[in-house]
C-alpha cells in the first residue's frame, strides 16, 4: 500500500525544461542593460551609440539587439520576447529562436540602413517582430492569446511600475541634492572648510546623477521607434521560416487554410 501518491508534474515546469533558450536570452537582455547601465535606469548614451549598428558600425551587428533606450524599451523588448519565443522554441527549438532573432535584426536593419543611411540603430524590436511572424504562423491562436497577454501586461502592470519607478528615483535624487545643499550651508556657516570641502564633491556626484538621468529621459522622449523596422522584422522572420524551414511553413499554412475552410463551411 503506497502511503503518498505520486505528485503530478506540474504544466509550468515542463514548460520552462523544454523552453530553456527563451528562458536564459530573455535574461542575457535584461542583464545587459543593468551592466550597460551600470545599475542605473537609464544607458548612457556613449554606451548605446558605441554599441549601435550602421554604416560605419557594422562590426555591432550582434550587439546593437541588447542596447534600450530605457526601462520602457527594455520591458516591452524583453516581455514580448519572452512570449513569442516560448512558442517559437516549442514549436522548432531553441537553436530556431536565436537565428530568427539575429536574421531579422541583421537582415531588417541592413534594409533600413540602404533607405536611410545616415540612421543608427539599437534595440531588439525587429528581432522580437521576427519571433512574432513565425509564431503567428506556427501557432496563430497562441500567437493571438500571447499578444493579448503582452498588451494587458505592459498597459496594466509593467507601464505602470516602471512610471512609479522612475519617479521614485527622481525624488530620490531630487532629495539627496537638498540635504548635501543643506549641509553645506551649514558647513559653510560654521566655518568648517574641510567638511565643506567633501560635502562639495559630493554634491557634484548627485548633480552629475541627477543629470545623467535627465538626460536619459530627454533622449528617451526623443528617440522615436520606426513602424517600418518592425513590419521587415516580421518579414524577414517569415522568411527565415520559408527558407529553412520549408517543411514546417507548409504543413503550418495547410493547418490554417485548413481551419479557415472549416469555419466557412461551418457556416453555412
Amino acid at each position: 500500500m503506497k502511503l503518498f501518491a505520486p505528485v503530478p508534474k506540474l504544466k509550468f515546469f515542463g514548460l520552462v525544461s523544454r523552453a530553456k533558450v527563451s528562458l536564459v536570452f530573455f535574461f542575457a537582455l535584461l542583464a545587459a542593460y543593468f551592466f550597460l547601465s551600470g545599475g542605473n535606469l537609464f544607458i548612457p548614451q556613449q554606451a548605446i551609440f558605441s554599441l549601435s549598428f550602421g554604416w560605419g558600425a557594422l562590426h555591432n551587428a550582434f550587439f546593437f539587439e541588447f542596447v534600450q533606450k530605457s526601462l520602457f524599451h527594455l520591458t516591452a523588448n524583453i516581455v514580448s520576447f519572452l512570449f513569442f519565443a516560448l512558442i517559437v522554441e516549442l514549436a522548432l527549438s531553441g537553436l530556431d529562436v536565436l537565428l530568427v532573432f539575429f536574421f531579422a535584426s541583421i537582415a531588417s536593419a541592413l534594409v533600413f540602413l540602404l533607405l536611410n543611411p545616415s540612421t543608427v540603430l539599437f534595440g531588439s524590436s525587429a528581432g522580437v517582430s521576427g519571433l512574432l511572424g513565425v509564431a503567428a504562423v506556427l501557432s496563430p491562436r497562441k500567437t493571438a492569446a500571447a499578444i493579448i497577454a503582452v498588451v494587458l501586461l505592459l498597459n496594466f502592470l509593467v507601464v505602470p511600475f516602471v512610471s512609479e519607478t522612475l519617479k521614485a528615483e527622481e525624488a530620490r535624487l531630487q532629495e539627496k541634492q537638498g540635504l548635501l545643499e543643506k549641509d553645506l550651508n551649514r558647513a559653510l556657516a560654521g566655518g568648517d572648510k574641510n567638511r565643506a570641502a567633501a560635502i562639495k564633491e559630493q554634491l557634484g556626484k548627485a548633480e552629475k546623477e541627477a543629470a545623467e538621468f535627465d538626460l536619459g529621459k530627454l533622449f528617451d522622449a526623443v528617440t522615436g521607434t520606426d513602424f517600418w523596422i518592425h513590419g521587415l522584422g516580421a518579414f524577414f522572420g517569415l522568411a527565415y521560416l520559408f527558407f529553412f524551414r520549408r517543411e514546417k511553413f507548409w504543413h503550418a499554412l495547410k493547418e490554417i487554410s485548413g481551419k479557415v475552410k472549416k469555419y466557412k463551411s461551418g457556416r453555412h
